[in-house]
């Protein structure tokens, strides 16, 4: 199984390209920890073993590219669904879609690659979509890299107490998100569960 401080160690080893890999992968959708890796890349910039504007600028470049590829695989998939709910979606992510692609890039991070299918397979604009991406991720970079190259001495435990945080913030949105599922439906019943008005009324006037 590979750990934290294997990633480390392949970060230190080949340098920025191999963070920029990593971070890649990432928002392509494996498990990997992008909010650990910026904030040790900032440390290790700050101790003088990596170069600062490598290390950004593969960050950036890796993480914008993985992101254009969940987009690329969503894409690939629109045709073959149902065409009433593609609409639903699209009509969806035209009016919601920047700010879901914009706050999954640096605030709910774990919600970035489903966003990316989303907005892909809503046939969501991919100019805009890459615009709003790369804001996104240019901040969640600065952030955590900021983050790591100020606290470097103690840069792991805050890396702990950001994730946290993130998987906090990640659960309330789903709790949120199950709330208004189940208050939608139950306010669209299917009309064959409803009685006639007659019907009603007249059950009413014979109780």
């Amino acid at each position: 199984m590979i750990t934290a401080d294997d990633l480390l160690t392949v970060v230190l080893s080949f340098g920025p390209l191999a963070l920029g890999g990593m971070l890649m992968v990432g928002a392509f959708g494996a498990p990997l920890p992008g909010t650990f890796l910026l904030m040790a890349a900032g440390a290790f910039v700050r101790q003088g073993t990596l170069d600062a504007a490598a290390t950004l600028g593969c960050a950036w470049g890796g993480t914008v590219l993985g992101d254009v590829a969940g987009f690329a695989v969503g894409r690939l998939g629109w045709r073959a669904g149902d065409g009433r709910r593609l609409g639903e979606a699209r009509a969806l992510f035209e009016r919601w879609g920047g700010c879901a692609v914009f706050v999954t890039r640096f605030i709910l991070t774990p919600l970035g690659w489903p966003v990316n299918l989303l907005a892909g397979r809503a046939g969501y604009r991919f100019a805009r979509f890459l615009a709003i991406d790369m804001a996104g991720e240019l901040l969640w970079i600065a952030w955590c890299f900021g983050l790591g190259y100020g606290f470097a001495g103690s840069w792991e435990a805050l890396a702990t107490t950001v994730g946290d945080a993130t998987a906090a913030a990640v659960g309330l949105v789903a709790l949120a998100a199950g709330v208004l599922l189940v208050r939608r439906r139950s306010r669209h019943v299917h009309p064959e569960t409803r009685a006639p008005h007659g019907v009603a009324a007249a059950a009413r006037y014979d109780g």
